[in-house]
């Protein structure tokens, strides 16, 4: 498949729900963006609708900020990731390769 954009209607929906993950757990982009080391130009642009977070942005935004990948793109669950060391593990496939 040959590289996408997002259409209007879905970059703005993304767009919105990660405004409020940034209120609701930085309060600011300005911290938002220190918190997670995040250049002042990616954030930017997310915030004044030229840009929605490519793939490696919404991994990061997963692992260091606990944003689900699954709330930000679909609205679908909850907005954050359990904290570290409560995460439900995942059932390891036996050497018969059955779970």
């Amino acid at each position: 498949m040959a590289r996408q954009k997002l259409s209007p209607a879905h970059a703005r929906a993304l767009r919105r729900r990660l405004a409020r993950y940034v209120r609701r757990r930085y309060r600011t982009w300005a911290q938002f963006e220190r918190t997670l080391g995040l250049p002042h130009a990616t954030a930017a642009g997310w915030r004044h609708g030229t840009a929605t977070p490519e793939l490696p942005h919404v991994h990061m935004l997963a692992r260091r900020g606990r944003l689900s990948p699954t709330w930000l793109l679909l609205a679908i669950g909850p907005q954050l990731l359990p904290a570290a060391g409560r995460q439900t593990p995942t059932p390891r496939a036996s050497r018969s390769g059955k779970q």
